[in-house]
């Protein structure tokens, strides 16, 4: 389905929606109103996957919030984006010298949550690389770890053997 003068994206979501899909694929978040049918669409328990322009990926829910060109509020906005999209992966696009081509690396994974006691959005960043090469891993937190299971995947708590009990 593509959006056009005649449909938009929330129709073409709901569309797709009734036909029970395991998962949508949305090529691309740019619009207040894309926002607005994604936000939509997941809070209703469906599984989307799309790419949205943002500087990393713990930026992705601020990005959101910046295409709608609203006065919604911003914490209450974060807290519904962080409670129903899981994960964010930043892809960075370069020319290689080394490899004399174009490649995309993932240079961070964070996953988002609202925590159980204090009731504001948080980010685990998960793994992260930085431009000099250094790499940091951190295990999921239990929010992750428990909505990977209700999919059907069991992780342990010290998903990467870290040698400690992270997120759990």
């Amino acid at each position: 389905m593509k959006t056009n003068n005649i449909a938009s994206y929330s129709e073409l979501l709901e569309a797709c929606m009734r036909q029970n899909p395991q998962w949508i694929l949305l090529s691309e978040v740019r619009s207040a109103e894309a926002v607005m049918a994604v936000r939509n669409s997941i809070s209703s328990g469906h599984n989307i996957l799309s790419t949205i322009h943002s500087d990393k990926a713990s930026s992705i829910p601020m990005r959101m919030y910046a295409l709608l060109e609203g006065n919604q509020d911003v914490t209450q906005f974060q807290r519904t984006i962080n409670r129903y999209v899981q994960l964010g992966i930043y892809v960075k696009g370069y020319y290689s010298k080394q490899y004399d081509r174009f490649q995309r690396e993932i240079l961070e994974i964070c996953e988002f949550y609202v925590d159980d006691e204090t009731n504001e959005p948080m980010v685990n960043e998960i793994y992260k690389k930085t431009l000099d090469g250094k790499i940091s891993i951190k295990n999921p937190t239990s929010h992750l770890l428990d909505y990977i299971a209700i999919q059907g995947v069991m992780l342990p708590a010290d998903t990467f053997r870290l040698g400690k009990e992270e997120g759990a």
